[in-house]
């Protein structure tokens, strides 16, 4: 999902499709950290970094399709 995100976005210049695929993937790497606290918390913690970075561009996608809107 990740992968695909570069290709909706930057190729296809789909940017809700693209809005809907960080969504989903910042859904599945929280339930996967809520899965690895019970199997191994260094490992829950070590995704953290990547769930604030998609966090990150989830509000920088945002801020891109409100600002195109306007164009």
């Amino acid at each position: 999902i990740n992968y695909l995100w570069s290709f909706i976005f930057f190729k296809f210049k789909k940017r809700k499709l693209a809005l809907f695929n960080i969504i989903i993937l910042i859904l599945l790497v929280i339930s996967l950290i809520i899965s690895l606290i019970k199997l191994d918390i260094l490992s829950a913690i070590l995704l953290l970094p990547y769930l604030i970075w998609l966090l990150f561009a989830l509000v920088l996608l945002v801020y891109i399709i409100k600002r195109n809107k306007e164009q």
